[in-house]
């Protein structure tokens, strides 16, 4: 009885992702069941089943993307399940944000999943972990100006550092990313000399490094933190401080000690993602 229900069951899940599909492609379901001989091959190939298959295929095709870039972003998403023992559904989840934030396309969606793999590879966090802490930050991240390997090598810094769940480590990602974008006033003619934007900025002044170019515009993030890593280990207890406490706050302090202390091995993981 137990098998007959969940046969029963798994006809309906598939049957609503066919009708759902068709709903996309604007044709009927029973058109859309006439492929299922080819999304079971798919399915084999990539030795997962069918039903997610279909499912990952509805979510793509609702972003509104075509066919052969579906395929694409099933196949990245089935590899990136595999490889972070996680279901189709989250690591579609979690591909579906970079691709959106970083505004990629379906077909740079296995190099996304390399990089995932080779940073979880020479690192201490294993892509499940990464995978997870990508989709707290990546967004905010890529409004930023935090290219995708730096932020690759960052979360891996953090959390083979800390052995923090990945999803702290997202989260304190994302809170500096949020203290080195907040304007405390108009940023209109911020490129004035002696304004400061904000409390990170006034911090960074203090080693010397400015959060603005020549124009007033806010550099990228990765381009700040760069700088900054030159001269952590110049810099004195009192000034890592400060700068710990402006740029990430007391409760993300430990986690940006993580990032910034070792910059070199921080460095070394932006590479392996570059390179991947």
């Amino acid at each position: 009885f137990t098998k007959i229900r969940e046969a029963t069951d798994f006809t309906k899940n598939l049957d609503k992702d066919m009708v759902q599909i068709g709903l996309v492609l604007g044709q009927t379901a029973n058109k859309t069941w006439k492929n299922f001989d080819t999304y079971a091959k798919m399915a084999n190939r990539l030795n997962t089943t069918v039903s997610d298959v279909t499912g990952a295929m509805k979510l793509f095709y609702q972003q509104g993307l075509n066919t052969s870039e579906v395929n694409k972003m099933v196949e990245a998403s089935a590899i990136a399940a595999a490889l972070g023992e996680s279901s189709m559904a989250e690591a579609s989840e979690t591909l579906t944000s970079i691709i959106n934030s970083y505004n990629l396309s379906a077909t740079q969606a296995i190099a996304v999943t390399d990089k995932i793999s080779m940073v979880a590879m020479v690192s201490a966090a294993d892509f499940g972990e990464l995978s997870t802490a990508i989709e707290k930050v990546a967004a905010s991240a890529a409004s930023a100006g935090l290219d995708l390997d730096h932020m690759m090598g960052y979360l891996a810094k953090m959390i083979e550092t800390t052995r923090e769940a990945p999803t702290n480590i997202g989260t304190a990602l994302k809170t500096i990313v949020a203290n080195f974008t907040q304007f405390k006033e108009d940023p209109s003619g911020l490129a004035e000399e002696g304004t400061e934007i904000n409390k990170v900025d006034k911090a960074l002044k203090s080693v010397n490094i400015s959060l603005t170019d020549s124009t007033g515009e806010v550099r990228d993030l990765s381009n700040v933190l760069d700088e900054l890593g030159g001269k952590w280990n110049s810099l004195t207890r009192n000034q890592k401080s400060y700068l710990a406490t402006q740029i990430a706050g007391t409760r993300q302090q430990s986690r940006f000690y993580a990032l910034m202390n070792d910059y070199d091995r921080t460095l070394e993981l932006v590479k392996e993602s570059m390179n991947s």
